[in-house]
């Protein structure tokens, strides 16, 4: 189900990057981790505010962590 509803929300664009990094997640749990790394790659093209539930710190260290696993 989270699936359909992030596929949903990313036909939309938006413009933040909590979507992004959120699908990635739910990507990465179904195995996909190309597609978990592209969108955390989105996400770090957006602004980053205080309110938001990650930060551009976090994103980050979740990308250079996918990318230097085997």
């Amino acid at each position: 189900k989270a699936t359909e509803m992030y596929e949903m929300l990313m036909e939309r664009k938006p413009e933040f990057p909590v979507p992004y990094y959120n699908y990635a997640m739910v990507k990465l749990a179904k195995g996909d981790k190309e597609g978990a790394i592209d969108l955390l790659k989105q996400a770090l093209t957006y602004r980053f505010t205080y309110i938001a539930g990650v930060s551009e710190d976090q994103v980050r260290t979740r990308l250079e962590l996918l990318e230097t696993e085997e």
